[in-house]
């Protein structure tokens, strides 16, 4: 299936086939996400632009996925990203994320690493779930501005400065172990 209007493009096609395996793919071009505000709960409206690509196999019971993405100027509530680009895939229970780049009021950030995801379709219901498995994640920024720290935690009325983090999640899912360090030179 093709859907399309104006710059924006959604592309849907697969199968189930009859051994009970699946594939199937998903491409978005310029789509605008206010869309997706139906599925979210609340009056706000998300807004954005998503170019993207999904393709999906395995069976329902043990799917794979592979996904990259590019969303700009995505606007939820108070919470804004003027980029969020990456890639991700899904395999054996496991979630990797070779490289996510955001960017929000200026701040750069990266994220990568693996966590344990169980995800499945069973009796028409999608199941997710975090198993107690090891992960390792990292968070990196350069000169991160604090300043609109205040728009994501309320107790705090105002900020300043620039922050450099470099910060590593092991441990388990369930019990993470949060490493690394905040160097606040300014």
């Amino acid at each position: 299936c093709r859907f399309g209007m104006g710059p924006q493009l959604l592309s849907l096609s697969g199968a189930l086939h009859e051994d009970r395996t699946w594939e199937g793919r998903a491409e978005a071009t310029s789509l605008d996400v206010t869309i997706l505000g139906d599925f979210l709960t609340g009056p706000m409206y998300p807004r954005g632009q998503l170019t993207a690509t999904v393709s999906v196999g395995g069976s329902p019971a043990a799917p794979t996925m592979d996904a990259e993405w590019y969303l700009r100027d995505l606007i939820y509530d108070r919470f804004e990203l003027s980029l969020f680009e990456g890639s991700a895939t899904y395999a054996d229970g496991m979630l990797t994320l070779p490289q996510w780049d955001l960017e929000s009021f200026g701040n750069h950030m990266t994220v990568a690493g693996s966590a344990p995801l169980e995800v499945g379709v069973e009796d028409g219901a999608l199941r997710v779930a975090r198993p107690d498995l090891p992960m390792s994640l990292t968070l990196k920024t350069e000169e991160f501005d604090i300043s609109f720290a205040s728009l994501l935690f309320p107790s705090v009325s105002e900020a300043s400065g620039k922050a450099l983090i470099d910060l590593t999640i092991n441990g388990t899912s369930l019990h993470p172990n949060l490493v690394g360090r905040v160097q606040m030179p300014d």
